[in-house]
């Protein structure tokens, strides 16, 4: 929110300058701050906040979902899929096999 306003205040200050924000004035400072380093602030804003949903999505799901302790990140069973000592069988990769195709049995003509 405070990336937006001031980004929107220098827009203003450009606009009524009747210069505008092109490439060359996208780094020049208006009120000890520029264009660019407003939209370097909003682009690490989305990280942190995607990151920080991811997080809290694992750590607190709403209806579904597995609720995960707060330290998962630092787990190699969560990176990795499977903890150390599992390793997949015949049994479980045969249990997702294709059934064969269904066949109709109709009249001959």
């Amino acid at each position: 929110n405070g990336a937006l306003c001031a980004g929107l205040h220098i827009l203003s200050k450009y606009e009524a300058a009747k210069v505008g924000i092109t490439w060359i004035t996208i780094d020049v400072p208006v009120d000890n701050s520029s264009f660019a380093a407003v939209l370097g602030i909003m682009v690490l804003e989305i990280v942190l906040w995607t990151l920080a949903g991811w997080y809290f999505d694992r750590v607190m799901p709403k209806e579904f979902g597995i609720r995960l302790p707060p330290y998962f990140p630092c787990m190699p069973s969560y990176w990795r899929g499977t903890s150390a000592g599992e390793s997949d069988d015949e049994d479980s990769i045969h249990m997702w096999a294709e059934e064969p195709p269904a066949q109709c049995t109709g009249r001959s003509a």
